[in-house]
């Protein structure tokens, strides 16, 4: 498998899974389309380097998924709004044996036992983690909760509706516009 000394997760990045190297240093495993691949940096890393690269940080990212979600543990990130890149960690991000999956990537899941699920990738890819059902489901669909809302909120032309209507008006000399019930 080749190893590269650097690498920028694209939207052909489906997942990044830990490899330790003979000598015990952790390294990533990409998979760009079909193709596998070794990165000489921490998947954990890769992202963040990843992210710089795209103008942020993996703190920068974490702090706004949690302003947009709540303070939760482990939350997705935007790793590239532009090209609409979704990830989630599978488990802690400091814990080495973390995956992080796209969202975007990902076709089916299934659990295999209480504790292991299985993913199927659009490229026809099978991964078995070490997670439950649960925790995977509660983790992609939070992937997909941030995307909604920061798509809502950046998409150009996007109405939000409301059954609520108001009349604003700032009459003769008043300083202020008034809202006035319809």
């Amino acid at each position: 498998m080749e190893l590269k000394e650097e690498y920028v997760v694209n939207n052909g990045t489906s997942i990044i899974l830990p490899e330790f190297d003979e000598n015990g240093r952790l390294l990533s495993v990409v998979m760009e389309k079909t193709e596998l691949f070794k990165v000489n940096i921490e998947p954990t890393k890769l992202i963040d380097y990843s992210l710089r690269c795209y103008g942020s940080s993996l703190r920068g990212a974490n702090d706004g998924s949690r302003t947009l979600l709540g303070e939760i543990s482990m939350p997705p990130i935007v790793l590239n709004l532009t090209q609409s890149l979704y990830w989630f960690p599978h488990m802690s991000p400091v814990n080495e044996d973390c995956v992080w999956i796209a969202i975007d990537h990902v076709k089916d899941y299934k659990a295999i036992d209480k504790k292991h699920t299985e993913i199927v990738l659009n490229n026809g890819t099978e991964i078995i983690l070490n997670t439950s059902f649960y925790s995977f489901d509660e983790k992609y669909t939070r992937a997909f909760k941030l995307k909604y809302k920061i798509e809502r909120q950046t998409t150009p032309g996007a109405v939000i509706e409301s059954k609520t209507r108001y009349f604003i008006s700032k009459k003769g000399k008043d300083r202020n516009y008034r809202r006035f019930d319809k």
